[in-house]
């Protein structure tokens, strides 16, 4: 039996392109040039041009980082969106519903826990996107509770009654 290994597409950078970005050169190539020389002389060109565009951002800028445990609600909170759109079919939605609380309990026992051990050993500096622990506990907290009564709504209101029909 032979195993094929599955290839990873090249990932491809997008620059937006500002007024006096250079991107590439519009010389023609020479003569003997072969297509790999075309190809690196395109890459240290985007590459240049990549460097440039962002050569005066400061990174340790906290505008720059998104939260983890905040993200990762957000993305539950996607979850949730499927759960309400009514053009998927029923059981799809109560699958939905379904995943959304599997994941907030797993993010709960994981993220959270961390958190609130971050919290006791006294650890009162901020991340890279400048917020401390119990900053970002109120925040997912806030999010959490509204997400589920959504979450219990979606199925009292909605599903529920359709099922039975």
């Amino acid at each position: 039996m032979t195993t094929q290994r599955a290839t990873k597409a090249p990932e491809i950078i997008v620059i937006p392109q500002q007024e006096g970005d250079v991107v590439a050169d519009s010389s023609e190539p020479s003569a003997n040039a072969s297509p790999q020389d075309a190809e690196s002389i395109t890459a240290n060109q985007n590459s240049s041009a990549y460097s440039d565009h962002f050569a005066d951002m400061d990174l340790s800028s906290s505008e720059l980082y998104l939260n983890r445990e905040l993200s990762y609600v957000q993305f539950n909170l996607r979850v949730l969106e499927q759960a309400r759109n009514p053009r998927h079919p029923l059981l799809d939605r109560l699958m939905f519903l379904l995943i959304f609380s599997s994941n907030l309990d797993e993010f709960y026992e994981i993220r959270i826990s961390g958190l609130k051990k971050q919290m006791e050993f006294g650890r009162q500096r901020p991340g890279p996107d400048g917020k401390f622990p119990d900053e970002i506990m109120k925040e997912v907290n806030q999010l959490v509770r509204v997400a589920l009564q959504e979450q219990y709504r979606i199925l009292n209101e909605e599903l529920f009654p359709s099922l039975a029909e």
